[in-house]
């Protein structure tokens, strides 16, 4: 987990300010048709490398007001796996 800080004093007081919370969010290209949205995490673009399945609520979340998942600090992948959102487009979109 990334975090930063820094020191701010004077001759009266000092403060740490502490930056711990980290999202990850993956804008979608289309509107998914609901309850067809599927997440898997890949070690690399190959099929065969699939890691898991995720699960809405519990691996990640789906923002509908920015076609987006969001994965929250203690979600988020691995630096080098790859994130794969396979859906039905909602029709009308």
């Amino acid at each position: 987990m990334a975090s930063a800080s820094a020191i701010a004093t004077n001759t009266h007081s000092a403060a740490i300010l502490m930056t711990t919370r980290i999202v990850l969010t993956v804008a979608l290209s289309r509107v998914p048709a609901e309850g067809s949205l599927e997440v898997a995490i890949y070690d690399s673009p190959d099929e065969s490398s699939k890691v898991k399945d995720l699960v809405e609520g519990e691996d990640y979340s789906y923002v509908q007001e920015r076609n987006s998942i969001l994965f929250e600090s203690d979600q988020v992948p691995e630096s080098q796996q790859y994130i794969k959102a396979s859906y039905r487009i909602k029709s009308g979109t």
